[in-house]
């Protein structure tokens, strides 16, 4: 009878919410704070796949053009030559040139894509170049720059991550936008956080 009434009592219902309010809003932010977290390595862990195909693709000539050279125009191909990543990672692509999906589909809340330019050096040079004459603007002979970047930012992730044929990550919030041109040297330290 007394659990009855109070289940009925207005001001213990008010108590409950309030508790549960008060409760809840640092439960939620806190598994929104994993949850970004996690996706944020699980992304960094993605790019050193990609490091790791590239460096297969350019030391063993995957395309077999006879030139050893990076893989440039995109990410989905890596895939495409000899399953150097994981399918689902290809589909992540956001700027493929022919898509494996009608829509990328995030990887673990991210997109990723091939950078445009190398921006450390003057004047910036161009990722994509044709260095065997028969493959169109898709190869460079010594570098190659990608980008993951979040799916829903705030949501599924707040930092943009980028990694080059030096093999370390970088994360910097860029509000959800994609990083296509690699900064220069001087921008590393002040601007990007490198990953550990």
């Amino acid at each position: 009878m007394v659990e009855n009434a109070r289940r009925r009592n207005p001001a213990f219902l008010l108590y409950l919410t309030l508790l549960a309010v008060v409760v809840g809003i640092p439960l939620v932010r806190w598994w929104m704070r994993e949850r970004i977290d996690s996706n944020e390595r699980e992304a960094a862990l993605s790019l050193k796949q990609l490091f790791a195909a590239e460096s297969e693709f350019h030391g063993n000539d995957r395309d077999g053009n006879g030139i050893n050279d990076y893989w440039t125009g995109d990410i989905s191909r890596l895939w495409g030559h000899g399953h150097l990543i994981d399918l689902d990672l290809a589909h992540a692509d956001s700027r493929a040139i022919n898509p494996l999906t009608p829509t990328p589909i995030p990887r673990s809340g991210y997109f990723f894509v091939a950078m445009e330019t190398e921006g450390s050096t003057f004047p910036a040079e161009e990722y994509r170049q044709d260095t065997d004459k028969k493959s169109g603007r898709v190869h460079h002979l010594s570098k190659f720059g990608i980008c993951a970047y979040p799916a829903d930012y705030g949501v599924t992730g707040t930092h943009t991550l980028i990694i080059n044929e030096g093999n370390t990550v970088f994360k910097f919030d860029t509000g959800g936008k994609p990083v296509l041109r690699w900064p220069p040297d001087s921008d590393l330290p002040s601007s990007f956080e490198k990953m550990e």
